[in-house]
């Protein structure tokens, strides 16, 4: 009998410390965890900076806005591709301007260079090849391509990214200035009697003809516009 509650009392005994063990163990077990909430605190702070870069995106300024300071309070940043300066150094910041980056690329003094080594930049062996120095406008090096009649290549070099930014053919003449380099550039037009009535005699002589239109290109935004005149008539061989 006496044996029988000994057994008795330690079952009990092993049940009192055992148990609360088992459960520390689990409580120490991060896998048995609820973790929840952690989840939604996570997901909770990815929709808030999504928000926020939103609200950035939105709020941003372009091409050509001001930006700044104006009075110590910070007008806003300029979007993407694009950086906040003044148009003229004695300016303060609140008259700056968001312009693009292409436009602002910090590059040698290029006056320094003869056309021969600025040449050299674009192409080592250029002396061996159909390619002539046109003009040099800040950081853009204009180059004439071949040796047959007009029209010819066109290319315009970036001496600070060391790109192209420019490859087109041109039929003088070629108006360069330090904004716009002007050209008349062939078109696939047909032509005819009525927009061509002098290549007739052309074709008399063994010639060819050919339409072109007016075109500009901005060496500070890099891009190629029609000036939207009325096309041009030139004789070909």
């Amino acid at each position: 009998m006496q044996n029988k509650y000994t057994k008795l009392l330690i079952i009990i005994l092993a049940v009192a410390i055992i148990v609360p063990q088992v459960a520390l163990a689990a409580w120490w077990n991060p896998f048995s965890w609820n973790w929840g909430w952690v989840n939604r605190v996570f997901h909770f702070q990815q929709a808030e900076q999504k928000q926020e870069q939103q609200q950035n995106q939105n709020n941003c300024k372009k091409e050509s806005e001001q930006c700044g300071y104006s009075f110590g309070k910070k007008i806003g940043d300029c979007c993407e591709g694009f950086e906040c300066k003044a148009e003229e150094s004695n300016l303060p910041d609140a008259s700056a301007k968001c312009v693009k980056k292409s436009e602002n690329i910090v590059g040698e003094d290029w006056t320094k260079y003869s056309q021969d080594e600025l040449m050299a930049m674009y192409n080592e062996d250029w002396k061996n090849q159909p390619m002539f120095f046109k003009d040099r406008r800040g950081n853009y090096l204009i180059i004439d391509m071949g040796t047959a009649p007009y029209p010819r290549g066109l290319l315009i070099f970036d001496l600070n990214s060391k790109k192209e930014v420019l490859n087109d053919r041109y039929s003088i003449p070629l108006d360069i200035t330090d904004a716009t380099v002007k050209y008349w550039m062939p078109t696939k037009e047909k032509v005819t009697a009525q927009n061509c009535p002098e290549s007739a005699g052309w074709y008399e002589n063994g010639l060819g003809a050919e339409l072109e239109t007016h075109i500009s290109f901005d060496l500070k935004t890099l891009e190629k516009n029609d000036l939207g005149e009325q096309h041009r008539c030139r004789a070909t061989q």
